[in-house]
């Protein structure tokens, strides 16, 4: 993902797994990336950069299910979650 502007992503999961990897949140201070599923097939995966972390935890958030989604704004060293769909 670029690190620069605001992004929203719609996902279609129709075939396989996806893993979208955040840019590094230094890189990305202030910016919004929203990401949303678009159907009810696999899964999305977000994960941030190492030694980073989605609202305090390290590793990996999933989204299961068709219509979920994320909202999330880097701090300049980690990514806030700000909103969260299920």
């Amino acid at each position: 993902m670029p690190a620069d502007g605001n992004l929203i992503y719609v996902v279609s999961t129709s075939r396989s797994n996806i893993t979208m990897t955040l840019p590094a949140a230094a890189s990305a201070v202030g910016r919004m990336i929203v990401i949303r599923r678009d159907d009810n097939g696999r899964r999305v995966f977000v994960r941030p950069r190492a030694n980073e972390s989605i609202d305090g935890v390290r590793g990996t958030v999933s989204l299961n299910d068709q219509s979920d989604g994320i909202t999330l704004v880097s701090d300049g060293a980690d990514w806030l979650m700000i909103y969260r769909t299920r």
